[in-house]
């Protein structure tokens, strides 16, 4: 992710002092992620060895045209995309939860008034 963060600033940003805050912001919280709990999608469950239809061979073969003309910009957003989706998964998974306890019903014990 850094290199090619580099990569798109020399083909697209000559700038100076902002380069060098954003690559250091980035690889601290690129740190902080590595040794986090949040969980990313692991590809573990794409079934590549069974048939396909044809139409998937032309999902497959447009992106890889596009990867072609532009490498850098095309790489660095399909990596910035699967960084931020631990995060907002995580995010949406701990709304789910709270919006589902919310949702219980609340024991008997809990509704006595002591008084």
């Amino acid at each position: 992710m850094i290199a090619l963060t580099i990569l798109l600033y020399l083909r697209l940003i000559e700038t100076d002092w902002v380069k060098d805050i954003v690559i250091l912001a980035m690889i601290y919280i690129l740190a902080f992620l590595m040794v986090s709990n949040v969980r990313y999608f692991s590809f573990k469950e794409l079934d590549l060895a069974k048939r396909k239809p044809f139409s998937y061979i032309i999902f497959l073969i447009l992106p890889m045209i596009v990867i072609i003309m532009e490498p850098t910009i095309v790489l660095f957003a399909c990596i910035l995309t699967y960084v931020f989706s631990g995060p907002v998964n995580m995010v949406r998974a701990w709304r789910k939860r709270r919006t589902l306890r919310k949702m219980e019903p609340v024991p008997e014990e809990d509704l006595v008034i002591r008084g």
